[in-house]
């Protein structure tokens, strides 16, 4: 799926003032690098979970627990607490299905 645009579109700017509404429900891999807190990691999560299909896989980038790193590990738990969210080990990286992500948040 396409909006006139090439099969897939790196999207960099500021993702606080970012309006995801073009892409609603049509992004099926979701990449969420937010800056190192968690205002940025929520709002980037919601955007991306605006955009995603149902199909679609969302990951997200440190995922530590450690450190700087634990308040954004602490909200991926709390996501976690309401679908699976699974962490690919022996990396910094953590993914869920936005049909499960769906389920749980509507």
């Amino acid at each position: 799926r396409t909006l006139g645009l090439t099969r897939y579109t790196q999207l960099l700017c500021d993702s606080m003032q970012f309006d995801p509404t073009p892409y609603a429900g049509i992004i099926d891999l979701g990449f969420v690098d937010a800056a190192h807190d968690v205002e940025h990691a929520r709002n980037d999560t919601i955007k991306m979970f605006e955009m995603m299909s149902s199909e679609g896989m969302i990951f997200w980038h440190d995922y530590g627990g450690k450190g700087i790193l634990r308040p954004l590990a602490k909200y991926l738990e709390s996501i976690g607490r309401r679908c699976a969210v699974y962490r690919i080990r022996g990396t910094s990286l953590a993914w869920a299905s936005a049909k499960d992500l769906k389920k749980s948040f509507l």
